[in-house]
This record gives C-alpha cells, structure tokens and sequence, in this order.
C-alpha cells in the first residue's frame, strides 16, 4: 500500500515537472532555436501518463483529418512546412482532446500533478518577481520567463486553481489570501491588459447565471467603482490600469502591443484577396506569417488571423468548430475559456500545452467536494480506484 502511494507521488512529480517545462518557451533557458516540439512532447507525454483513451469520436476525427488534408495539398510544394508550423500541432491536439473521451488512471495522483504545478509555480513566480522592483514597475514590464504574457497567463491559471480550491472548500480563506497574491503580484508587475480582461471576463461568465453570485459580483463592481470614483488618478497611478486606456489612434497601436500594424496587413488581405483557393487553405501557404515577421511585422497576436493567413478558412471552421466542442463539452471550464480567450489577444497556437494543462485541471476540478473531518481520508482513498471520464454529463 505504501509503495502504490509512492508511485503515485513519483508519477505526480513527473507529470507536474514535465507539464511546467511544456508551459514555458525553454529556448530562454537552454539556448537553442524552437524548443515548441519539445515542449508539446512533454506536455503529451504527461497528459498520458495521467489519462488513457476510453472512445473515440469517428466523426470528429474524420472531418478534421479531411480539412487536414486539404490544407496538407495545399502546402505539397513545401512538404518542410508541415512539420514546421505550429498550426498543424494545435489542430492534431483541439483534435485528440475534442474527438476523443478519456479516463483518469488515478484521481488521487492528477490532484497531486496539480499541487506540484502549483508549488512550482509559486516557488519560481517568487523568485522572478522578487528580482522586479516595485519601482521598476513605473517605467517597465516583467517579462518573468522571456514573455510578460505566457508568465501571466501561468499567474491566472494559478488564480483560477486556488479559487476553485477555495470554492470547494479544499483551502482556508487565510491561505487563499497568502498564496493568491502571489499570481495577483506577477499580473501587476506584467502588466497584462489581455490576461486581467480574461479574468474579468471569466468572473462575469462564471457568476452570470446564478442569482446569489451575481448579486455579489455586482455588489464588488459597486465598491470598485466607488473607489475609482473617489480616487479618479488611481487609473493613472497603477501602470496595469493605465494601460487600459485607449484614447487614440497611437495608443490603439500600443494597446495591440505593436501588433496592429500585423492585423492590418492580414485583414486587407482577406478583405481584397481574388483567389478564393487562397482564402480557404492561407494566403502564402503554411508559415506565411512567419514570412511576415521576416519582413519586419510582428506576430498578429490573434489567433484567429493566424490561422486565417497560414491556412484559410478551412483552417479557422476547423479550430472553430473544435473549440466549441471542448468548450461544451467542459461546460465552459474556467481554464478551457482561458485558453480561448488568451487566444484572442495573443498567439496560443505556440503555446498547446497551456491546454492540455487546461483539461488536466478541470479533470482536478471534477472531483466532489468534500466535507472536512476524518473521514476526508476515507473518501479519497475509497475514490482512488475510481477514473473519470472526459466527457461531462
């Protein structure tokens, strides 16, 4: 019995390991070119050592692979391209997870896969934060791990843990309040508009439709708007709230963080392309946005013109329609929106791994919640045979 809890916990540190090495660009560490295809193999390699495969959805599977195809044709000239672009794994992936139902191999272990993501996260966010004056954050931006955005995204998906944590009663408020500001302190020193708009929008979303919660979300708009009533330059005095503020045409190019001038040049692109095989399978073919960037343009940081430009609309329909069904099929988990919406002010397609982290932790969040006493202990171990399936009922 012992040496089942050992391996559990051997296997929860190497899952929770890998899936943190899967979430960050590694070239800023290691030194080397694109460290993506490594990163998705970790993330993989995690994913089904915690998981295994329970059905498999023929026809999900089949209309992506078609589409898949047809853009593959499309790019037959340049056969490098398929495995150099980034497109190709984010649609094999929303494809596997989308299309097919899987089972935990042990509940009890993706609940410590889940402690160790945490305390890691928490470990290093201490350590880079501490490295960022306060004062620094008047003039600049932490970049945290090489990107301000990835590093606030990993501060969100930590608040949204704790929260539901919180929620169900698995952590004490005093402890929530600790270790929250952690997450909370890398947002304000990142200074992430997209990542605190998420949030914002994921609070509202989360609380819309229950009437006890959306009193209280309302109630805490109130005070926050009275206090910026009371104190009209706090917008002005915190750099993350400035940041904000849009009010003209050179801040509308900041607020895209650079990237306007990217959307601009795909969006006359679809607006004036003549050849429609062009605007269904990408206007230069798979890696077309990297021949901008070549050019001197910066990543659209939309996921959506992305994949417009690289693969078409057959490509959008495809990575539209798969995120409606995981978004469906979790109920609109938090961390599922978060990768979604992510994607609409940065680009997720060279970060797959922050969902299949995502799919772990709403398969944590599944779990019942469970009263405290001594019986708790009973319970999980009563549970730790159990699996869970994918697919919410």
């Amino acid at each position: 019995m012992a040496s089942n809890g050992l391996n559990r916990w051997l296997t929860a540190v190497i899952a929770g390991i890998a899936l943190n090495a899967g979430l960050i660009n590694l070239s800023y560490f290691i030194g080397i070119g694109n460290t993506l295809p490594l990163q998705l193999f970790l993330g993989l390699a995690s994913f089904f050592l915690l998981f295994r495969i329970k059905a498999v959805s023929i026809e999900v599977v089949c209309l992506s692979a078609t589409a898949l195809l047809l853009i593959a044709l499309f790019n037959f000239s340049n056969p490098t391209s398929l495995i150099t672009n980034p497109c190709i794994p984010l649609f094999v992936l929303m494809t596997a997870l989308a299309g097919t139902q899987f089972q935990t191999r042990n509940q009890q272990t993706l609940a410590r896969v889940a402690i160790v993501l945490l305390a890691l996260q928490l470990v290093f966010h201490v350590f880079f934060n501490s490295t960022f004056s306060p004062i620094d954050s008047l003039t600049g931006r932490s970049k945290g791990y090489g990107s301000g955005t990835t590093y606030a995204l990993l501060a969100a998906t930590m608040l949204i843990y704790l929260t539901s944590m919180l929620t169900q009663r698995r952590l004490r408020l005093f402890a929530f309040c600790a270790l929250a500001a952690v997450p909370l302190w890398t947002i304000f020193l990142t200074q992430s508009r997209g990542v605190f708009l998420s949030l914002m929008i994921i609070l509202v979303v989360k609380n819309l439709f229950r009437m006890r919660s959306f009193f209280k979300l309302l109630a805490s708009a109130s005070v926050a708007v009275l206090i910026i009533a009371l104190n009209p330059n706090l917008l002005d005095n915190v750099p993350l709230f400035d940041r904000l503020q849009v009010d003209s045409s050179w801040d509308l190019e900041a607020f895209s963080s650079g990237r306007l001038q990217t959307q601009i040049v795909i969006m006359n692109w679809i607006s004036s392309e003549p050849s429609l095989l062009s605007l269904f399978l990408g206007a230069e073919g798979l890696n077309g946005v990297k021949t901008l960037t070549n050019q001197g343009l910066e990543f659209p940081h939309f996921d959506l013109l992305y994949l417009a430009y690289d693969t078409g609309f057959v490509g959008v329909s495809l990575y539209l329609f798969l995120m409606a069904l995981l978004l469906g099929r979790t109920r609109f988990d938090s961390y599922i929106l978060l990768f979604f919406l992510s994607a609409l002010h940065t680009n997720m397609v060279l970060s797959p791994v922050f969902l299949i982290v995502s799919i772990v932790l709403h398969h944590v969040n599944r779990q019942t919640p469970q009263s405290t006493g001594p019986t708790i202990e009973r319970i999980q171990k009563s549970r730790a045979g159990h699996s869970s399936s994918f697919e919410t009922s």
